[in-house]
């Protein structure tokens, strides 16, 4: 395995499975293996990687007279403006197919990849094995793919027997993988936990002032309902805070719509500050973590968020919904060091998206959680032991290509002897 073609079917930043892609590039350009990978962007727009070795890329443009509308999202909300694959008609999806076919090939023909990596079990992943069933196609499933199953079923047969074909499948984990195997109805052994990492070049603890007047609690991800953002201002506005200045500031953007008008307004009304801060760089982020006192991620929906991981890393105490997968992720070592605490879920009417009268309690127990988090900061005794530190630095992305590398080269090993 010299030569790695990575494909994504929507932007390569900006997302989670965006910086998967871009991680799993620098770890491969460590290695100095070949590499080359495909994505969408809008007309007129480039898309820098920085590497020491030549990554070629291969664009997908949007927005332009061969594909005139947005990029489409696995997400229905993007943090950027984007078409809904339930959107899509028969018409925008031949265009759509068409033109990643005309890219891809070209891609194929002129790098000649060793292995196909496809980011999400979802349409293209499905086509590329389609379209070249000789290569080792592998496919990575990020959650946002299984749930699209629901969202826009009438592609769920197309993509169910596609990447059912594929070589090998990456879970994130054990539930994720679980779920795989019976959607798909394939083989344990072609599905494989690779896990999620974090940059621990970026995001890692070092001593920064803090004002011992503010409690600092910080959300980063996308400005959505799904994500449980709205939930969260409401759940800070009933927080009461003696002697001391409470602020949330909330790094990440969403489609402008009545949604995210409601939540900044929410946020204008709150009680206390909350900031928006827009989208910002890994190393800005970094930053703000290590100003901070408590992360919150109340998403009711996720595949697996590293941004659990990064903000530990940058010793951030952690609430968290208890979203399905991510304890068995964590660990027992970091669940009982008292540094992450977990909100059990509202009933869910839709696979993001809680029943309305749930919410209010829903909303009590993230302020309840929140409130012994800000309780433990002031514990003198609450130290965390150096075995929570040394299980948060192994998940890393080093690991994490490491593991992808271990198991398709023990697979071309087994191809040959065979």
């Amino acid at each position: 395995m010299k030569k790695l073609l990575h494909i994504i079917a929507q932007r390569p930043e900006k997302t989670g499975s965006g910086t998967f892609l871009q991680e799993m590039l620098k770890e491969a350009d460590e290695k100095n293996y070949e590499q080359a990978f495909v994505a969408a962007l809008n007309n007129s727009e480039d898309f820098k990687f920085r590497s020491k070795n030549e990554i070629e890329f291969f664009p997908v443009y949007f927005q332009a007279e061969d594909l005139p509308f947005n990029i489409i999202g696995m997400s229905d909300n993007m943090p950027y403006e984007s078409t809904k694959y339930s959107e899509l008609t028969d018409e925008m999806l031949a265009k759509w197919k068409k033109a990643f076919k005309e890219v891809i090939t070209q891609a194929v023909s002129e790098f000649k990849p060793d292995v196909i990596i496809s980011h999400h079990l979802w349409i293209l992943t499905a086509y590329v094995k389609e379209l070249f069933p000789d290569i080792t196609v592998c496919g990575i499933c990020h959650g946002t793919d299984l749930r699209q199953l629901k969202l826009a079923p009438r592609f769920s047969n197309y993509v169910i027997k596609g990447c059912a074909k594929l070589d090998f499948i990456f879970s994130l984990n054990e539930f994720q993988k679980d779920k795989v195997i019976k959607k798909f109805s394939i083989q344990s052994c072609k599905v494989q936990i690779i896990g999620i990492g974090y940059n621990s070049s970026i995001f890692q603890f070092f001593e920064s002032f803090k004002d011992q007047n503010s409690i600092e609690l910080v959300y980063a991800g996308k400005i959505s309902c799904s994500k449980g953002v709205l939930s969260l201002i409401k759940a800070l506005g009933k927080i009461d805070v003696k002697n001391k200045k409470l602020r949330l500031t909330i790094a990440g953007s969403g489609n402008q719509g009545k949604e995210t008008e409601e939540i900044y307004a929410a946020g204008k009304l709150c009680t206390h500050e909350v900031d928006f801060i827009g989208t910002v760089s890994q190393e800005k982020l970094a930053s703000i973590f290590n100003k901070s006192d408590i992360f919150i991620l109340p998403s009711f929906y996720e595949g697996l968020p590293l941004v659990l991981i990064e903000a530990m890393a940058c010793g951030l105490r952690v609430v968290t919904t208890d979203i399905p997968g991510v304890k068995q992720w964590i660990g027992e070592e970091i669940n009982s060091s008292g540094i992450i605490y977990y909100i059990k879920l509202p009933k869910m009417e839709k696979v993001d998206a809680p029943f309305k009268e749930e919410l209010p309690e829903f909303e009590n127990r993230l302020k309840a959680s929140i409130e012994t988090q800000i309780k433990r900061l002031s514990e003198p005794n609450f130290t965390l032991k150096e075995s929570v530190y040394d299980s948060i630095k192994k998940m890393t992305w080093f690991d994490v290509f490491e593991t992808i590398e271990n198991i398709l080269n023990k697979s071309i090993e087994e191809s040959k002897e065979s």
